[in-house]
């Protein structure tokens, strides 16, 4: 038979108690954060059910915490959406009563105008929050900020369909945007066209759009040349800075259609192209009293929604130089990149001072001094740096990668050489020598072989540029290296030298040929392929600070081939980073006609290929070399 056992134990060391009551505690906290999530299901599932409006908005706005309380545990669960006290508890209006105008577009963009029935479905909004697909906003369609339609500027373009409602009249309309202006929106409605403020001041509601992304690229570019015809061409519109054009010859404005429509095709981003025509407003004949050849007028500051007006010369029926040898393409292609530039929403500060300017002449460099801060150590010379980069429309307080570049760029220019030894190329072919395009350059040298001669003799060309003597042959004029007495060198016309052979050619400089691939990306911060007009800007703003840190190491010296090393074309393009951006896409889409001049653009290439990479590369990225720019290009082995 079992016998019962009594036991005594003492807890007064209070163990056993501590543990009962963290027990305790933990079973509270742990009870209170059931019902935190529990009441969070069951709230998310009200809002679901109700169809509030906003919902995804409520959604997410939960906030919960469990804490402790004298008396025991609080389990918190609450909403700080700004809407969700109205949800709860109804709105309270004074005397005027509720804005019935933003209710009732609310209504109507949700269910429509021929009733409440129907199951909306929950799909995204802007900024984060939800609304419901209406069956009158067709999917697809951007639905656009009705508290800040401005925002969205860039996001509408000329040719969009869009849904648009008329509050008068309650109605749901298809409309068009036919023009984007900084005060409103032109569209077009039923065959009428309408002024949409951007402010909401009107009764007319834009419900959504098109993308640009979902168009065809044909699509894209028929949009694009039909609102180019559109571009005003007449006399006596008001223009910035008081300037009236004159109506262009008629030959002059079929000659500038055809330069910006090849323009348009070089561009392989449609939606830039589209930004810089929808910009355009003229087109006409600078005043009497404007002795420039072209210019782009930007009326008012850098922005995406500026006006910007293309005055040019009468290149056409003057003719002349300028025409003869092809360089009026030159100026439009110039003045149609400062274009571009602006549309893209990019520019540099207007709050410069540069003393040097004015009496700045092509050909020539300006001088620079910085200290390794980027900051500029004589202002008796100009004002800083910073002044003369490229901004983004939307942050104008710092160059777009402006400390990484002034970071990196003294160790590449300490990299640089700018004068290179030459080049033996043995047995040169006849494109060496070919009279329409000379590789030859004055200075070097080569060994020709006379056909009735025992020993070869040692030619310096002391001019590129050779004349033509007869129907099929043309001479260059050489130096006997020998004899020092001057003496010709004759080709045919392909370059085939005329009783003689050529056995050894050295280039002078030759060293300096570019050897790729560009790989210009491991000098950028911003990816190319991802953002490609971000990274072309970045590198504009690194190639202008790259010449003016290689100004400054040169600065007092009287030496300038560090600086025309790293300038483009003349150094015109070294003033400020748009003209850097004009002189690089003159340079790459021209078509002079003369010998001496595409020798110039080639020269001019293929060191922006060695010393500019990154500038060639996402130039390429955005845009399509000319003809003359391709040879080349392929020359130096680079895809484009």
């Amino acid at each position: 038979m079992a016998k019962r056992l009594r036991f005594n134990v003492s807890v007064d060391d209070g163990g056993v108690p501590r543990t009962i009551k963290r027990s305790i505690e933990k079973g509270m906290r742990d009870a209170s954060w059931q019902i935190v999530e529990r009441g969070e299901d069951v709230a998310t599932d009200r809002i679901v059910q109700r169809d509030a409006i906003w919902q995804w908005d409520l959604i997410g706005s939960f906030q919960t915490n469990s804490k402790k309380d004298p008396r025991g545990r609080i389990a918190i669960l609450a909403n700080t959406s700004d809407h969700a006290a109205p949800l709860e508890h109804g709105a309270q209006y004074g005397a005027r009563g509720p804005p019935l105008a933003p209710l009732i577009l609310y209504l109507m963009t949700k269910f429509g105008t021929s009733g409440f029935g129907g199951s909306p479905k929950l799909r995204p909004g802007p900024g984060g929050g939800t609304g419901t697909q209406s069956a009158d906003v067709p999917e697809g369609y951007r639905i656009f900020n009705q508290d800040s339609l401005k925002g969205d500027f860039d996001e509408f373009f000329y040719g969009q369909k869009l849904r648009v409602l008329d509050l008068e009249s309650s109605a749901f309309s298809n409309g068009i945007v036919r023009g984007k202006f900084d005060s409103h929106l032109l569209i077009e409605v039923d065959g009428q066209l309408v002024e949409v403020p951007w402010d909401g001041s009107s009764s007319w509601r834009l419900l959504g759009g098109q993308l640009w992304d979902d168009l065809a690229p044909a699509d894209q570019m028929d949009l694009i040349r039909s609102l180019f015809d559109q571009v005003n061409r007449g006399p006596g519109m008001d223009a910035p800075y008081g300037l009236a054009y004159e109506q262009l010859p008629q030959a002059d404005l079929d000659a500038i259609d055809d330069t910006y429509l090849k323009f348009v095709d070089a561009n392989k981003n449609p939606r830039s192209v589209m930004r810089a025509t929808e910009r355009l407003r003229q087109i006409g004949q600078l005043p009497s009293d404007r002795s420039e050849n072209a210019h782009i007028l930007e009326a008012g500051p850098p922005q995406l929604d500026g006006d910007d007006y293309f005055g040019t010369q009468p290149f056409v029926e003057q003719g002349g130089l300028y025409y003869e040898r092809n360089r009026h393409l030159d100026v439009w292609n110039h003045e149609l990149m400062h274009l571009w530039i602006n549309a893209q929403g990019y520019d540099y500060s207007s709050d410069k001072d540069h003393s040097q300017l004015g009496t700045y002449r092509r050909g020539n460099l300006l001088e620079w001094t910085v200290n390794p801060d980027g900051f500029t150590d004589d202002y008796q010379l100009h004002r800083d740096p910073e002044l003369f980069m490229l901004y983004s429309h939307d942050n104008r307080t710092t160059p777009i990668e402006w400390d990484h570049i002034v970071e990196t760029v003294p160790d590449y220019v300490d990299g640089l050489d700018p004068t290179p030894g030459s080049e033996i190329v043995d047995q040169p072919g006849p494109e060496v020598f070919d009279p329409s395009n000379p590789q030859v350059r004055e200075g070097d040298q080569i060994d020709i072989m006379f056909d009735d001669a025992v020993f070869p003799t040692t030619y310096e060309f002391t001019n590129d540029q050779p004349f033509q003597v007869g129907p099929d042959e043309w001479q260059y004029e050489v130096r006997d290296t020998e004899v020092n007495n001057p003496d010709f060198f004759s080709v045919d016309s392909e370059g085939n030298p005329v009783g003689a052979t050529v056995d050894v050619w050295e280039r002078v400089g030759g060293s300096a040929s570019f050897e790729g691939p560009l790989d210009g990306q491991q000098y950028l911060t911003t990816d190319m392929q991802s953002n490609p007009r971000l990274a072309y800007a970045e590198a504009l703003n690194r190639t202008l600070y790259t010449h003016i840190y290689a100004r400054s190491q040169e600065y007092g010296t009287g030496n300038e081939d560090l600086g025309w090393y790293t300038a483009l074309y003349d150094g015109y393009g070294m003033t400020n980073t748009h003209e850097t951006a004009a002189v690089m896409t003159q340079i790459m889409r021209t078509q002079v006609s003369e010998a001496g001049d595409r020798r110039y653009v080639a020269d001019n290439i293929e060191r922006i290929a060695t010393v500019h990479p990154y500038l060639m590369e996402t130039w390429l990225n955005l845009f399509e070399p000319s003809d003359l720019a391709k040879a080349e290009l392929d020359r130096m082995g680079i895809n484009y």
